[in-house]
């Protein structure tokens, strides 16, 4: 999974990129399709590394009350 979010990063930062020239170039309108690549591919990024983080639970402090709120 670490492969894919590295993968999918560097999708979003070509997609950013390729932005700037199409919105010179072209129409507006062309300018959504690399813009809606890069939020997809960051989308995609972040939902594999929170993925690939294991979720701990908070463990109880001192400072706790009885509900466990600090």
């Amino acid at each position: 999974m670490k492969i894919l979010q590295i993968v999918f990063c560097v999708l979003a930062c070509i997609c950013v990129a390729a932005a700037v020239p199409v919105g010179i170039f072209f129409d507006l309108l062309y300018l959504l399709i690399p813009v809606a690549g890069a939020v997809l591919f960051g989308v995609l990024m972040v939902w594999c590394k929170n993925k690939t983080r294991p979720h701990e639970e908070k463990r109880k402090d001192f400072m706790d009350d009885e509900n466990g709120q600090p």
